[in-house]
């Protein structure tokens, strides 16, 4: 069997699809099943480099191929099947394809697309494509749901599967980098709570320190840690913070990934069970 895959999202600033595209194809990949694999990414992008050196890359193969091509891709390349994780399927196999909607914020929430023309030619492309796959594929119950409501899919056209836990998320003791962080982002003290989502509004950083000004007497001392990007468009932790007569007790976490593409502030502050150092 001879399975496409989009793998543009995994190629440069990987946001949450492109980290999730990567680690879908190592899993892939690691099977072993005997499929084959094509990777299609856009004109300019260079694949990872490690990807070649994983257990089954030698049943990978990289196609470059523009927007506007993929559409004959399936033929061109005798696929089976195509998966396009990232809302859309740019082609198909001979026995069609499978798409990845990772949720329908913006379907929801139209207002706050930041399209030039608005959310609506977005939203009727992901769900003409939802209804033109063989299967779609979600990341939870809650995301299946809105696409029975949204797109009128019957339940037996989604699949769920949860995102996993990668191997580099694991309990790390050492004092030493802990404190080098802490002086990092500014952070004076070992207790604290600890947010991980940017300014983005579908992450609810609003709730969290509304919820916060509200138990406020009860934070005993404990600093509110946010980790993610610190602005959006339609919202700041900063603003925020103030807004609730938090600004003392809020630390942005931004600090720790200047110069440090690499970085992830969530796994550096060791969040495993929602539970990290800062826990008393």
């Amino acid at each position: 069997m001879r399975i496409g895959i989009d793998a543009s999202p995994l190629v440069g600033d990987r946001g949450g699809v492109g980290w999730h595209t990567y680690y879908l194809l190592r899993a892939l990949l690691a099977a072993q099943t005997g499929a084959a694999f094509v990777a299609y990414v856009r004109p300019g992008g260079e694949p990872p480099e490690e990807i070649r050196r994983w257990p089954g890359a030698d049943r990978l193969t990289w196609v470059t191929a523009s927007k506007w091509s993929m559409r004959s891709r399936g033929r061109i390349d005798r696929l089976d099947l195509y998966h396009g994780t990232n809302f859309r399927m740019h082609t198909v196999g001979r026995c069609g394809g499978i798409v990845t909607i990772h949720d329908l914020w913006l379907e929801r929430f139209p207002q706050y697309s930041q399209k030039f023309l608005g959310q609506r030619l977005s939203s009727y492309k992901t769900r003409r494509t939802a209804r033109g796959a063989r299967k779609v594929v979600t990341v939870s119950k809650f995301s299946a749901r809105e696409l029975g409501e949204l797109f009128g899919l019957p339940p037996d056209q989604i699949a769920v599967i949860p995102n996993g836990v990668s191997e580099e998320f694991f309990p790390r003791r050492d004092a030493g980098a802990f404190a080098a962080l802490k002086r990092r982002i500014g952070l004076n003290t070992d207790r604290f709570l600890l947010f991980v989502g940017g300014a983005d509004p579908r992450k609810n950083h609003r709730v969290v320190l509304e919820a916060a000004s509200m138990i406020r007497t009860q934070l005993d001392g404990r600093t509110i840690v946010l980790a993610g990007s610190p602005t959006h468009a339609f919202g700041s932790y900063e603003r925020t913070a103030a807004s609730y007569g938090l600004t003392g007790l809020v630390v942005s976490a931004a600090k720790a990934t200047r110069g440090r593409n690499r970085l992830n502030p969530a796994r550096s502050l060791d969040h495993r069970h929602s539970r990290g150092p800062g826990w008393r």
